[in-house]
């Protein structure tokens, strides 16, 4: 997997759902930006890296297409759960990050975070395994590309992102 193509292509094959937005609605939803589905509430998350997400996928712009999100959402997990490859020259990050900016019409210094943001996502209970998985095992890209997918997954599951009229 050298390629961007390579990667969406594999990603592809998860049928990844995104994350859902939702109006926000003040007789239903506090003024914060993730609301979990199970629980029926929104969540505080006092962060504003994650804060920050849920405005990228409510806003729409990472939704335009299924290519731009897949390489969001590749992105956001290598920003949470950093992967090196010793063995490789040109890392994952190096062939996601350039796709994602060029398909959303970004120079690469408009990063959508500041450079020391790293706790972008929520937290995903299904996903606690992937989770530690992705922290902690010496892991392919291949088995990276698809522990992400799953865990995107996970949060499509679990959360709404939550769109403000001043959106």
């Amino acid at each position: 997997m050298k390629t961007w193509e390579d990667i969406f292509s594999y990603w592809q094959t998860f049928e990844v759902k995104q994350i859902e937005v939702m109006d926000f609605n003040p007789e239903v939803h506090d003024a914060l930006r993730w609301f979990h589905k199970k629980k029926r509430l929104a969540v505080y998350l006092n962060d504003n890296p994650k804060n920050g997400t849920a405005q990228h996928l409510a806003i729409g712009h990472v939704k335009a297409s299924e290519e731009i999100y897949a390489a969001y959402a590749i992105y956001a997990t290598l920003r949470k759960f950093p992967y090196y490859d010793k063995t490789r020259s040109v890392q994952l990050v190096d062939v996601v990050r350039p796709a994602l900016f060029k398909l959303d019409n970004r120079k690469l210094h408009e990063d959508y975070w500041v450079a020391q943001s790293k706790n972008v996502l929520p937290g995903t209970e299904a996903g606690e395994k992937i989770v530690w998985e992705l922290m902690h095992e010496k892991l392919s890209r291949k088995e990276y590309v698809a522990l992400s997918a799953q865990l995107w997954k996970h949060l499509a599951d679990e959360w709404v992102t939550l769109k403000f009229p001043s959106s």
